[in-house]
């Protein structure tokens, strides 16, 4: 019954049996329910498809009685609207996890929409919102056979008319529940929604979006039917995201393997996870990004097994020792899970971007498991999208930006040898050997005192009143800015310092101003590849750095070459035992002789791949670009112990993000948003004081 494309695509499929099952059930009734409308028999049914996939049924010479349809599968369950006349787009899914809906909507979605899944009084119902929101946008795009990508923006929260990006069109949204029982095999024994849509007016069963063109054309709609196909069993709820992956496990061998001390930055990232427990994921080291043209699959996931043989940090274990320290354990041998996912090319980024976020929820286990997991979305056969996400244990943000680029080089033709001798890099068990040696050693020691003398020099207490008790969460707060992209690349030129000692300069500036306390410290993070073995190494050798800044409130220029001077001495001491450090600190507590190193600013930047724009608003002139700054409140997060507020300074499309995330207790939102409005003031000003536009 099935055409021939539905049955290479249920064959393509034969390496998982239930995903194969349920796409031949549902296109088989989705094909028999159509052609029952129209008349024929089902295997005469052609399918048309508009320019994004839309199918559309056509009869013998092309004759399709005017009528529509739209159905949608996820899971066990499938929806199927029918409308006579007018245009119809349904959508069915089934509930994320609630940290992938929250990351999600604070993406992709409005603001207002963002804010409404993440304010949900609970886990379930940041689920419930996003997979409503998410519904309501693809039917509506399916309305019009469009890219998805056009409908994340679209108003969708409420019932009514709703203008839509194409052509004029507009339609109504509505909410039905389908027939119970809908539920599907248990997995993970948490509740599952689904949704679907009723034309507005009809009275029928109805699961559809359909456009309204005219007030006359409205007069004389149908009701559209609803089918829910599929076997449908009693078992308990399941959760899953909206489209489901396949995992293909990569195997590798190496000559290589064997054990011994873990390193310094394994060590640390180890203990710091230690101490979080179910949270631990947030310690995970993630990348994702549209590939654009697409790359065949075979030939990525060939390019990983090399991938991992060739940086040993990706087929490393780490393992206590009954001494209390910490060894980390090279297999020659194994596989890396890959999870594959097909989508059209238009909902490849945001549907590969939810598979990464589920990916990277899950914290690894450093004993048992490789520290990589992979998300590759395909179109066709090609990739495009990829994510990655690595236990913070094996790589750094630096490392993963090596992993990226070195998986493209081997897919597009380079060989393993090749990149040894083009990037030479010290692996993880030569790196612990070189800490043990007394050239190692002497470094730890140098470092420790530079961290002492600081933390006796600086201010004892920077924010130094408490409003109230301690925040039991820390609000996210992220200005985006095309201006303070364009100004602080125009300042560093005029001053001839770094743009990172400009942002460093405003935040100090700024800090001062709001507490009162001249003297400005914060903790960075270090890429510790000053060494030419550690310049391309793919491992966690990332550590803090211990910035102080004293009179912050002189003039900008000399405060910014200042910073520069200071960030640089900050860096050369920022690779240690930080087991060893940590006891320092301790005994300087004790003696009450320890600075306030609870602020973190840190410039990310460089780590994350970013693409520009076509009519990219960060070139615009100085006074064209401020209005378009922005200030939401994304996430809100889990206290940090030991944090006044963290900083982070990175790449947005067109503009510069600051995404700051602050105690409340010390740093109220109304202060949180003076302090960013203030660093992004004064950069501007800055930049217009130097003759910019």
């Amino acid at each position: 019954m099935l055409d021939q494309e539905e049955c290479e695509r249920a064959r393509a499929a034969a390496a998982d049996p239930v995903r194969r099952d349920r796409f031949t059930v549902v296109h088989g009734a989705v094909r028999l329910l159509a052609a029952r409308r129209l008349g024929l028999p089902p295997a005469e049914l052609v399918w048309r498809r508009g320019p994004h996939g839309k199918p559309e049924p056509v009869g013998p010479e092309g004759r399709s009685g005017r009528l529509h349809l739209n159905y949608s599968a996820s899971g066990a369950l499938a929806v199927l609207a029918l409308s006579v006349g007018r245009r119809v787009g349904a959508d069915v899914e089934q509930l994320p996890d609630e940290r992938v809906a929250a990351r999600v909507a604070a993406r992709f979605f409005p603001e207002q929409d963002a804010r409404s899944v993440a304010s949900a009084p609970s886990a379930l119902g940041r689920s419930a919102r996003f997979a409503r929101l998410w519904c309501r946008r693809e039917a509506c795009v399916k309305v019009y056979g469009g890219r998805l990508a056009e409908g994340l923006r679209l108003p969708v929260g409420d019932d009514g008319p709703l203008r839509l990006p194409a052509g004029g069109l507009s339609c109504s949204v509505r909410d039905v529940a389908l027939p119970a029982p809908c539920r599907g095999p248990a997995r993970s024994g948490r509740r599952s929604r689904s949704r679907a849509w009723r034309p507005s007016g009809s009275a029928g069963r109805s699961g559809a979006v359909l456009p309204e063109a005219t007030s006359d054309h409205k007069s004389s709609t149908r009701a559209a039917g609803t089918h829910v196909c599929g076997r449908v069993r009693e078992t308990r709820w399941m959760t899953v995201i909206a489209s489901v992956s396949r995992m293909q496990n990569v195997g590798f061998s190496s000559g290589s393997s064997g054990s011994g001390p873990a390193t310094w930055g394994q060590l640390a990232i180890w203990d710091a996870i230690r101490k979080l427990g179910d949270d631990a994921y947030r310690y995970n080291v993630s990348s994702g990004f549209p590939v654009r043209p697409g790359v065949p699959v075979p030939r990525v996931l060939d390019a990983l097994g090399r991938l991992v043989e060739l940086h040993e940090s990706l087929r490393t274990r780490l393992e206590p020792d009954d001494s209390g320290g910490l060894r980390q354990i090279l297999d020659g041998s194994g596989s890396i899970p890959v999870h594959l996912l097909e989508a059209d090319a238009d909902q490849a980024e945001p549907r590969g971007r939810a598979l990464l976020e589920e990916l990277v929820s899950k914290p690894f286990d450093c004993a048992t498991e490789w520290p990589m997991r992979m998300a590759v979305v395909h179109t066709e056969g090609l990739m495009t999208f990829v994510g990655f996400c690595l236990s913070h244990t094996a790589v750094d943000g630096w490392g993963l930006s090596r992993v990226v680029t070195d998986l493209f080089a081997l897919a597009t033709g380079d060989s393993p040898e090749q990149l040894r001798e083009r990037h030479p890099a010290l692996q993880p068990r030569a790196e612990a050997a070189f800490q043990a040696s007394d050239r190692g050693r002497r470094r730890d020691a140098n470092a420790r005192q530079f961290w002492a003398r600081k933390l006796r020099q600086g201010p004892r207490r920077i924010f130094t009143t408490r409003r109230e008790e301690p925040a039991d969460i820390f609000p996210n707060a992220v200005l985006n800015s095309p201006a303070l992209a364009r100004a602080v690349e125009l300042v560093a030129a005029g001053h001839r310092v770094s743009t990172s000692s400009v942002l460093l300069a405003a935040a100090s500036v700024n800090m001062a101003r709001l507490t009162g306390t001249p003297d400005a410290m914060f903790q960075v993070v270090v890429s510790n590849r000053f060494r030419p073995e550690l310049a391309h190494a793919v491992t966690t050798v990332a550590q803090e750095g211990l910035i102080h800044l004293p009179d912050a409130t002189g003039e900008f220029a000399e405060l910014a070459r200042r910073a520069q001077g200071v960030t640089l001495s900050s860096y050369r001491n920022a690779y240690y035992d930080k087991r060893l450090l940590d006891r320092d600190i301790a005994e300087l507590e004790a003696e009450g002789a320890a600075a306030d190193r609870s602020c973190i600013f840190n410039d990310i930047r460089d780590l994350v791949p970013h693409y520009p724009l076509e009519n990219d608003p960060s070139k615009l002139p100085l006074k064209q670009a401020r209005p378009l700054t922005t200030l939401t409140w994304p996430v809100e997060c889990e206290p940090r112990p030991g944090t006044t507020f963290a900083m982070d300074a990175q790449h947005a499309p067109g503009s510069l993000e600051l995404s700051m995330t602050a105690d409340t207790s010390y740093l109220p939102r109304p202060d949180m948003e003076s302090l960013l409005h203030g660093i992004e003031e004064l950069v501007v000003t800055e930049a217009l004081a130097l003759g910019h536009d």
